[in-house]
């Protein structure tokens, strides 16, 4: 990189520092969900006419890791896991009774996350999953995914735990790895050995696994070359896919972050030097970059769900576009439906108390019907900013009924300075399209659209 441009991404990465902007994993973000959702809610926003894609959430892990933002418990107490597995088909048996339905056809995708869902014993994972898959019919392998997240360390992940996996119908796993460097890691407590890596990643792949890895940016004392090692050890072991997922910092949200020291993080300069690197890398190593954040090989489904723009940001990252429904099963677990978000209890031992009762464990007001606003700014930043970083215009405007121009004024008003800076161009009277370097800032263009920021 040039040295004029060195200096224009610095100006740049001050003048819109993502820090506190959001992921954009939902639209709206959850911070702003404070609709009392209920019962008759539920049923009423469920559609029998699309598939869900089903998630069920696994909040035990052996220990803490201090950057994460997800909703876990740490134990090592196995009847634990017995305990919340019940309570777990409860729930699931709950809501097929709710909906007044014997199960769920023709599933395409299932998620098992976490916490650490294979921190589970095999007996457990067993259990579970056969509770519940009795109730779910799958579309044939080739169309389906059926997934799981694993901490990668060999006191959780065994060949005979793999195979059991392999054999009760798992299709993919994805291993969080986040970084490899040893100083990061004891900041952050955790303790991912490269060698154990190898394996683990070896042994899924001789068992037919298409393996997905995470890795995280903008890391306390991450700098490019710490980040530059741990991608090329990933690429030597050549996953199907990749998602670079940036750091957030929130440590009055997230208690356990308040153990890793503020002054630790990288500047907004270079994280975005770090997403450079990183998609310079991948790319020369014959990855397709899908949206912000992720890289798959080329042939893989992702990458032609995004040739054909059918590809959409959702909690999963970015998914094939035909995911309309989640139902999320488990303590904190998210279900979107029809046009409502819901939300599971967050606290262990109100999402117990209320599975007992046979009650719908979902937090009171925790929840968000979309209004037709909500839809049209949906489209607009879940789809076409954050994966195709570009607006149409025409597009919007046939499918919601609107002028753009006049309905969307204070908006465009305020991307002017956007693009004086050179992040978006209006290349025709009917597009705007995020520059090469202007999607290095995809969630800045997102946010001058989002009403509740």
């Amino acid at each position: 990189m040039k040295h004029h441009e060195l200096l224009e991404l610095e100006y740049l990465s001050k003048t819109y520092d993502e820090a506190n902007i959001p992921l954009y994993l939902s639209y709206p973000v959850s911070s702003w969900w404070k609709t009392r959702m209920d019962e008759r809610m539920f049923v009423n926003e469920y559609s029998t006419t699309d598939n869900p894609f089903l998630y069920f959430h696994f909040p035990y892990c052996r220990k803490a890791c201090f950057y994460c933002a997800c909703y876990k418990a740490v134990s090592d107490d196995k009847h634990k896991n017995d305990i919340y597995i019940q309570h777990l088909e409860k729930e699931f048996l709950h809501k097929l009774a709710l909906l007044e339905i014997s199960g769920f056809k023709d599933v395409k995708h299932l998620h098992w996350g976490g916490g650490t869902p294979t921190h589970l014993s095999l007996t457990q994972i067993d259990k579970i999953f056969n509770a519940t898959c009795r109730h779910i019919s799958f579309a044939h392998e080739d169309a389906s995914s059926i997934s799981i997240e694993a901490y990668p360390d060999e006191k959780d992940i065994s060949y005979e735990k793999l195979k059991l996996l392999k054999d009760i119908g798992f299709n993919e796993i994805s291993f969080g790895i986040q970084d490899f460097d040893k100083r990061i890691q004891k900041v952050i407590n955790r303790d991912t050995q490269e060698n154990s890596v190898r394996k683990i990643v070896g042994m899924s792949k001789e068992l037919g696994f298409r393996v997905h890895v995470d890795l995280c940016y903008g890391l306390p004392f991450q700098g490019q070359n710490e980040l530059e090692n741990t991608m090329k050890t990933v690429i030597s072991m050549e996953p199907d896919r990749v998602a670079l997922f940036t750091y957030a910092h929130y440590p009055l949200s997230f208690p356990l972050q308040r153990q890793i020291p503020s002054s630790s993080i990288p500047n907004s300069f270079i994280r975005v030097l770090m997403s450079k690197s990183a998609q310079d890398l991948f790319l020369e190593h014959g990855y397709h970059k899908v949206g912000y954040d992720h890289f798959v090989k080329k042939g893989n489904s992702l990458h032609q769900a995004d040739t054909g723009k059918k590809v959409v940001r959702d909690f999963m990252g970015y998914s094939v576009e035909n995911r309309k429904q989640f139902m999320g099963f488990g303590h904190a677990a998210i279900s979107f439906l029809g046009k409502g978000f819901f939300q599971n209890l967050l606290s262990l031992e109100d999402y117990y108390t209320a599975v007992s009762e046979s009650r719908l464990p979902i937090e009171g007001k925790m929840g968000h019907i979309l209004s037709q606003d909500d839809e049209l700014r949906n489209k607009l930043i879940q789809q076409q900013i954050m994966c195709e970083f570009a607006i149409n215009l025409s597009d919007i405007e046939n499918q919601f009924n609107i002028d753009f121009r006049s309905y969307f004024k204070p908006e465009l008003n305020r991307l002017d300075s956007l693009r004086d800076d050179g992040l978006v161009t209006y290349d025709d009277s009917n597009t705007i399209t995020l520059t090469k370097t202007g999607r290095y800032f995809a969630r800045h263009v997102a946010k001058v659209f989002d009403k509740y920021c």
